[in-house]
């Protein structure tokens, strides 16, 4: 019988609701371009946090804690501008986490 049609059937007809669609898994380049436009976000939100250490770096006003922190947050960027180099990308893809998240877990 197939859902969703009239289908004869001895002494009557039987009308259904279709079946759901099949769900589609992504494409390796669909999940490329997502992981790519992830990954863009992310270094975005990283140039933001870094600006302020970076400001008091360039006028020498940066604390030891400060210039830690921005160190953290360059190390960040080069990892996340790394993720096409995993050998697992784009079907799986280590996030590195961001210093904000490091540091509340300590």
């Amino acid at each position: 019988m197939v859902l969703g049609k009239v289908v004869s059937v001895e002494g009557g007809f039987s009308v259904g609701w279709p079946p759901p669609p099949e769900e589609v898994p992504p494409t390796v380049e669909e999940l490329r371009v997502s992981a790519l436009a992830q990954r863009d976000r992310l270094l975005s939100l990283a140039t933001a946090r870094m600006a302020p250490y970076q400001d008091a770096v360039d006028l020498d006003a940066a604390t030891d804690q400060e210039r830690t922190t921005l160190r953290a947050w360059k190390l960040h960027r080069v990892e996340l501008n790394r993720i096409e180099q995993q050998s697992g990308f784009p079907v799986q893809v280590e996030w590195p986490p961001s210093p904000d998240a490091i540091s509340a877990l300590s």
